[in-house]
Protein backbone atom coordinates (compact mmCIF):
# COMPACT_ATOMS: atom_id res chain seq x y z
CA UNK A 1 0.00 0.00 0.00
CA UNK A 2 1.12 3.36 -1.36
CA UNK A 3 0.30 6.35 0.95
CA UNK A 4 1.10 10.07 -0.87
CA UNK A 5 -0.38 13.53 -0.83
CA UNK A 6 -2.36 14.70 -4.12
CA UNK A 7 -3.23 18.48 -3.96
CA UNK A 8 -3.16 18.45 -0.35
CA UNK A 9 -5.47 15.06 -0.01
CA UNK A 10 -4.08 11.76 1.10
CA UNK A 11 -4.94 9.16 -1.08
CA UNK A 12 -3.65 4.90 -1.05
CA UNK A 13 -2.61 2.80 -4.04
CA UNK A 14 -2.44 -0.41 -3.38
CA UNK A 15 -1.61 -1.40 -7.23
CA UNK A 16 1.63 -1.74 -9.72
CA UNK A 17 4.35 0.70 -8.11
CA UNK A 18 6.11 0.50 -11.37
CA UNK A 19 3.21 2.69 -13.15
CA UNK A 20 3.90 6.25 -13.98
CA UNK A 21 2.71 8.93 -11.45
CA UNK A 22 1.63 10.78 -15.06
CA UNK A 23 -1.09 7.36 -15.15
CA UNK A 24 -1.66 7.59 -11.91
CA UNK A 25 -3.48 11.31 -11.86
CA UNK A 26 -4.96 10.84 -14.76
CA UNK A 27 -6.57 7.37 -14.57
CA UNK A 28 -6.91 6.47 -10.97
CA UNK A 29 -7.25 10.54 -9.86
CA UNK A 30 -8.83 11.84 -13.01
CA UNK A 31 -6.82 14.92 -12.88
CA UNK A 32 -6.15 15.51 -16.15
CA UNK A 33 -4.88 18.58 -16.73
CA UNK A 34 -1.23 17.18 -16.69
CA UNK A 35 -0.67 15.93 -20.17
CA UNK A 36 0.96 13.51 -21.83
CA UNK A 37 3.48 14.23 -24.69
CA UNK A 38 6.56 11.75 -25.17
CA UNK A 39 6.42 9.16 -22.25
CA UNK A 40 10.60 9.67 -22.28
CA UNK A 41 10.56 13.34 -20.38
CA UNK A 42 11.57 15.23 -23.14
CA UNK A 43 8.74 17.71 -23.93
CA UNK A 44 7.68 18.74 -19.87
CA UNK A 45 4.06 18.33 -20.60
CA UNK A 46 3.66 16.01 -18.02
CA UNK A 47 5.45 18.51 -15.16
CA UNK A 48 4.08 18.49 -11.89
CA UNK A 49 5.56 19.23 -8.47
CA UNK A 50 6.94 16.63 -6.13
CA UNK A 51 8.15 18.14 -2.70
CA UNK A 52 7.41 21.58 -3.84
CA UNK A 53 10.34 20.70 -7.02
CA UNK A 54 8.97 20.58 -10.65
CA UNK A 55 9.30 16.59 -11.20
CA UNK A 56 8.32 14.99 -15.03
CA UNK A 57 5.80 12.21 -13.95
CA UNK A 58 5.89 10.25 -17.32
CA UNK A 59 8.87 8.38 -15.75
CA UNK A 60 8.19 9.06 -12.04
CA UNK A 61 7.05 5.19 -10.39
CA UNK A 62 4.29 5.94 -8.14
CA UNK A 63 6.70 3.08 -5.68
CA UNK A 64 9.32 5.93 -5.09
CA UNK A 65 6.92 8.38 -3.84
CA UNK A 66 5.47 7.01 -0.52
CA UNK A 67 5.18 9.83 1.96
CA UNK A 68 5.67 12.81 -0.74
CA UNK A 69 3.47 15.18 -1.55
CA UNK A 70 2.50 15.85 -5.24
CA UNK A 71 0.84 19.17 -6.66
CA UNK A 72 -0.83 19.26 -9.61
CA UNK A 73 -2.10 22.31 -12.27
CA UNK A 74 -5.69 21.31 -10.33
CA UNK A 75 -4.79 22.49 -7.18
CA UNK A 76 -1.33 25.00 -7.95
CA UNK A 77 -2.20 28.15 -5.36
CA UNK A 78 0.19 30.29 -3.85
CA UNK A 79 1.24 33.93 -4.90
CA UNK A 80 3.57 32.39 -7.31
CA UNK A 81 0.84 30.81 -8.84
CA UNK A 82 -1.24 33.55 -8.72
CA UNK A 83 1.24 36.08 -10.65
CA UNK A 84 1.92 33.18 -13.50
CA UNK A 85 -1.73 32.86 -14.25
CA UNK A 86 -2.46 36.55 -14.58
CA UNK A 87 0.94 37.13 -16.30
CA UNK A 88 -0.24 34.31 -18.75
CA UNK A 89 -3.57 35.63 -19.05
CA UNK A 90 -2.41 39.32 -19.61
CA UNK A 91 -0.35 38.12 -22.22
CA UNK A 92 -2.04 35.87 -24.14
CA UNK A 93 0.66 33.33 -23.66
CA UNK A 94 -1.25 30.30 -24.63
CA UNK A 95 -1.89 29.10 -28.34
CA UNK A 96 -3.28 25.32 -28.50
CA UNK A 97 -2.48 25.33 -25.01
CA UNK A 98 -1.36 21.92 -24.52
CA UNK A 99 1.88 22.33 -22.99
CA UNK A 100 0.49 25.00 -20.72
CA UNK A 101 0.28 23.10 -17.03
CA UNK A 102 3.79 22.07 -17.76
CA UNK A 103 5.16 25.44 -18.81
CA UNK A 104 3.19 27.07 -15.92
CA UNK A 105 4.13 24.40 -13.36
CA UNK A 106 7.91 24.70 -14.39
CA UNK A 107 7.65 28.53 -13.96
CA UNK A 108 5.83 28.32 -10.49
CA UNK A 109 9.05 25.96 -9.55
CA UNK A 110 11.34 28.80 -10.88
CA UNK A 111 9.90 31.61 -9.06
CA UNK A 112 9.72 29.81 -5.71
CA UNK A 113 13.30 28.97 -6.19
CA UNK A 114 14.60 32.17 -8.03
CA UNK A 115 12.37 35.82 -7.27
CA UNK A 116 14.11 38.00 -9.85
CA UNK A 117 15.22 35.15 -12.68
CA UNK A 118 17.53 36.73 -15.29
CA UNK A 119 17.05 35.53 -19.31
CA UNK A 120 19.83 33.06 -19.02
CA UNK A 121 17.63 31.64 -15.25
CA UNK A 122 14.86 31.52 -17.43
CA UNK A 123 15.85 29.61 -20.60
CA UNK A 124 17.46 27.41 -18.07
CA UNK A 125 14.62 26.81 -16.03
CA UNK A 126 12.62 26.08 -19.09
CA UNK A 127 14.25 24.21 -21.36
CA UNK A 128 12.79 20.83 -20.62
CA UNK A 129 9.70 22.41 -21.74
CA UNK A 130 8.77 22.25 -25.45
CA UNK A 131 5.90 24.30 -27.30
CA UNK A 132 4.94 23.17 -30.57
CA UNK A 133 3.31 26.90 -30.96
CA UNK A 134 6.71 28.33 -30.45
CA UNK A 135 5.45 31.01 -27.74
CA UNK A 136 9.05 30.76 -25.80
CA UNK A 137 9.16 34.54 -26.41
CA UNK A 138 5.60 34.95 -24.67
CA UNK A 139 6.79 32.64 -21.94
CA UNK A 140 10.02 34.63 -20.77
CA UNK A 141 8.05 38.02 -21.02
CA UNK A 142 5.38 36.33 -18.55
CA UNK A 143 8.20 34.68 -16.35
CA UNK A 144 9.30 38.81 -16.00
CA UNK A 145 6.23 39.70 -15.30
CA UNK A 146 4.64 37.22 -13.13
CA UNK A 147 8.40 38.37 -10.97
CA UNK A 148 7.36 42.17 -11.40
CA UNK A 149 3.70 41.32 -9.68
CA UNK A 150 5.21 39.62 -7.28
CA UNK A 151 7.40 42.53 -6.13
CA UNK A 152 4.23 44.64 -5.69
CA UNK A 153 4.58 46.22 -8.99
CA UNK A 154 2.48 45.32 -12.43
CA UNK A 155 3.08 46.38 -15.90
CA UNK A 156 0.63 49.04 -16.73
CA UNK A 157 1.56 48.18 -20.02
CA UNK A 158 3.46 44.72 -20.69
CA UNK A 159 6.74 44.94 -22.09
CA UNK A 160 5.61 42.61 -25.05
CA UNK A 161 2.92 45.00 -25.86
CA UNK A 162 4.87 48.05 -25.37
CA UNK A 163 7.99 46.26 -27.92
CA UNK A 164 4.98 46.16 -30.13
CA UNK A 165 3.49 49.17 -29.94
CA UNK A 166 7.35 50.56 -30.26
CA UNK A 167 7.60 48.02 -33.73
CA UNK A 168 4.96 49.96 -35.03
CA UNK A 169 5.80 53.51 -34.37
CA UNK A 170 9.55 52.49 -36.32
CA UNK A 171 7.44 51.29 -39.14
CA UNK A 172 5.64 53.81 -39.28
CA UNK A 173 8.54 56.03 -38.93
CA UNK A 174 10.41 54.43 -42.07
CA UNK A 175 7.34 54.54 -44.29
CA UNK A 176 7.38 58.30 -43.41
CA UNK A 177 11.15 58.58 -44.02
CA UNK A 178 10.75 56.18 -47.65
CA UNK A 179 7.70 57.86 -49.03
CA UNK A 180 7.56 61.41 -47.85
CA UNK A 181 4.15 62.74 -48.49
CA UNK A 182 5.32 66.34 -48.69
CA UNK A 183 7.53 65.81 -51.35
CA UNK A 184 4.88 63.10 -53.92
CA UNK A 185 4.07 66.07 -55.65
CA UNK A 186 7.34 67.42 -56.21
CA UNK A 187 10.05 66.18 -59.18
CA UNK A 188 12.74 65.42 -56.31
CA UNK A 189 9.73 63.32 -54.89
CA UNK A 190 8.62 61.47 -57.78
CA UNK A 191 12.60 60.89 -58.63
CA UNK A 192 12.81 59.37 -54.53
CA UNK A 193 10.10 57.42 -55.41
CA UNK A 194 11.31 55.31 -58.24
CA UNK A 195 14.67 54.57 -56.76
CA UNK A 196 12.18 53.08 -53.83
CA UNK A 197 9.29 51.98 -55.41
CA UNK A 198 10.39 49.54 -57.59
CA UNK A 199 11.66 47.44 -54.79
CA UNK A 200 8.04 47.23 -53.44
CA UNK A 201 6.77 46.22 -56.45
CA UNK A 202 6.82 42.49 -57.80
CA UNK A 203 9.09 42.03 -60.52
CA UNK A 204 7.09 40.99 -63.34
CA UNK A 205 4.51 43.33 -62.63
CA UNK A 206 7.07 46.70 -63.01
CA UNK A 207 8.42 44.62 -66.84
CA UNK A 208 4.26 44.83 -67.33
CA UNK A 209 4.25 48.23 -66.67
CA UNK A 210 7.62 49.40 -68.98
CA UNK A 211 6.13 46.94 -71.72
CA UNK A 212 3.01 49.29 -71.46
CA UNK A 213 4.71 52.12 -71.50
CA UNK A 214 6.88 51.28 -74.29
CA UNK A 215 3.86 50.46 -76.10
CA UNK A 216 2.28 54.08 -75.83
CA UNK A 217 5.58 56.21 -76.65
CA UNK A 218 6.04 53.19 -80.01
CA UNK A 219 2.23 54.88 -80.45
CA UNK A 220 2.49 58.34 -80.20
CA UNK A 221 5.51 58.85 -81.86
CA UNK A 222 3.41 56.70 -84.94
CA UNK A 223 6.10 53.53 -84.82
CA UNK A 224 3.05 51.61 -84.92
CA UNK A 225 -0.68 51.52 -84.95
CA UNK A 226 -2.66 51.96 -81.73
CA UNK A 227 -4.99 48.60 -83.08
CA UNK A 228 -2.06 46.82 -84.24
CA UNK A 229 0.97 46.81 -82.42
CA UNK A 230 2.82 44.25 -84.09
CA UNK A 231 5.27 44.90 -87.01
CA UNK A 232 4.18 41.81 -88.70
CA UNK A 233 0.37 42.52 -88.65
CA UNK A 234 0.98 45.83 -89.58
CA UNK A 235 2.43 44.59 -92.76
CA UNK A 236 -0.60 42.47 -93.42
CA UNK A 237 -2.69 45.12 -92.55
CA UNK A 238 -1.04 47.09 -95.35
CA UNK A 239 -1.04 44.48 -97.95
CA UNK A 240 -4.58 43.73 -96.93
CA UNK A 241 -6.04 47.02 -97.95
CA UNK A 242 -3.58 47.61 -101.12
CA UNK A 243 -5.25 44.59 -102.43
CA UNK A 244 -8.90 45.77 -101.83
Amino acid sequence: MIKLTVNGAAVEFDGDPSMPLLWFLRDVQGLTGTKFGCGVAQCGACTVHVNSEPRRSCVTPIGTLAGAEVTTIEGASGKETDAVRAAWVALDVPQCGYCQSGQIMSAVGLLSANPKPTDEDIDLAMTGNVCRCCTYHRIRVAIHDAAARLEGWSHGRSRLRQSAAVSARLGRARSRRRFPPAACGTRAGRRAGRRVRPQCVHPHRARRHRHRAFQAHRVRTGAVHRHCHHPRRRARRRLGADAR
